[in-house]
């Protein structure tokens, strides 16, 4: 769609209650632009993080209310855990994309690992060369690794000035009143009286780790480089693809659905027979398929189990059930990359045509997630993907009562 050609997500909930008042971590949206009232109109630089394992649920998509026209510097986390062989040139062409459709004055993109230092330096080498006597403050989601960038920054920052590293050491790190929330630290990091705001992580209500005991949460953390799982796809489609049936788009009796934990649920109405669907987020989080027709039943029968995580069926409460949200209508031809549905909070899929498979066609996608989890349409991430697209049929079919019963 226009949306979608423009680099923009296209969230199907919106935002609602965090209910986590009081957390001394994390503060809510409205609490931050309360905080930042004003700062559209006075002269900043603004460093805003966004984990690049959740691009869509860490991006702050009304942050440009908050920072009006000011200067951004873009900064991809967690980088290093993206595929490998993912190009840095292409993706931050995506992330400008991305950035220009939300209308921000991106002067900078770059793509860090707070954990290994790559990418800092010239992260901030960039940040003073375009700071200009102004007040930098550094923006983002919680958990997206704002902390840890924050320290990184200041061990460069002191190789410069060693005085850096003592000014900063005497700032607060946390609220000194147990149940209130963080406020914005300021701290000496420049000369010239302009000061680095390490602003609190802000809680987004539609990530799937807001609504998780931590158990769970800890399931879902990506600790290496991502890698995609294919879906299993429709026995008849792979029959059909198999046998050079070249045109041929799936009945509505043959539709397939795939779960992703108990987190998605696509089905898969109609498709031609080059469909594929891949999947990149946690390692724990299983990918099953099974004909639509017995996924209700699969579902009931196997959340928190087969269908996991969540892994106990507590936390499948409190996350919620699965409820359809949106249909999608694609456009999939072989060896192209249609369209990536991200799971805030989770990761992402995306659907494509695999190589050397027959004509194109249009691709019918239901998608169901909990009420509270926002599901972003966006165009696709430029990350390896011919060895998810492959021309051969996957497997991992579901036969429901056997396994099931065995989960």
């Amino acid at each position: 769609c226009r949306l979608l050609a423009q680099g923009e997500f296209v969230p199907v909930v919106q935002e609602g209650s965090t209910g986590l008042a009081g957390n001394r971590a994390v503060i809510t949206p409205q609490e931050l632009r309360d905080q930042l009232k004003g700062l559209a109109d006075k002269a900043a630089l603004i460093v805003k993080l966004v984990d690049m394992t959740d691009v869509s649920g860490s991006f702050l998509t009304r942050v440009r209310n908050l920072v009006g026209r000011n200067p951004v510097v873009l900064v991809g986390t967690k980088a290093d855990l993206l595929p490998k062989g993912t190009d840095d040139v292409l993706m931050k062409q995506w992330l400008q994309q991305l950035a220009d459709a939300h209308r921000l004055n991106v002067i900078g993109i770059h793509l860090v690992s707070s954990r290994t230092l790559e990418g800092v330096v010239e992260t901030v080498r960039d940040v003073m060369r375009d700071r200009k006597g102004r007040d930098v403050f550094v923006l983002g989601a919680a958990n997206v690794g704002k902390s840890m960038f924050i320290k990184a920054m200041l061990k460069e920052l002191a190789v410069r000035d060693p005085t850096v590293l003592a000014l900063a050491k005497r700032q607060p790190i946390a609220s000194a009143t147990p149940g209130t929330t963080l406020g914005i630290i300021p701290i000496d990091a420049f000369n010239g009286g302009s000061k680095l705001h390490d602003t609190p992580g802000v809680h987004l209500h539609h990530r799937v780790t807001s609504r998780l005991p931590p158990d769970d949460v800890a399931a879902l953390a990506v600790r290496r480089r991502m890698s995609g799982t294919l879906a299993p796809s429709s026995d008849k489609l792979n029959t059909q693809l198999l046998s050079g049936l070249r045109g041929r788009q799936l009945d509505a009796e043959e539709s397939w659905t795939v779960f992703w934990g108990g987190f998605l649920r696509v089905d898969v109405v109609n498709a031609p027979p080059c469909t594929r669907i891949a999947f990149f987020g946690p390692p724990k989080v299983a990918v099953h398929g099974v004909p639509t027709d017995q996924a209700a039943q699969v579902y009931e029968d196997g959340l928190a189990e087969l269908l996991s995580p969540p892994n106990t069926r507590e936390a499948a409460e409190r996350l919620g059930v699965l409820e359809e949200k949106r249909t999608l209508k694609i456009f999939v031809e072989p060896g192209e990359r249609s369209v990536d549905v991200a799971v805030s909070g989770l990761g992402w899929m995306t659907v494509g045509g695999a190589l050397q498979s027959g004509l194109a066609g249009e691709a019918e996608v239901r998608l169901w997630a909990p009420r509270a989890v926002e599901l972003f349409a966006r165009r696709p991430m430029p990350v390896p993907w011919v060895d998810y697209f492959g021309a051969g049929p996957a497997d991992e079919w579901v036969e429901v009562d056997e396994e099931v019963e065995a989960a």
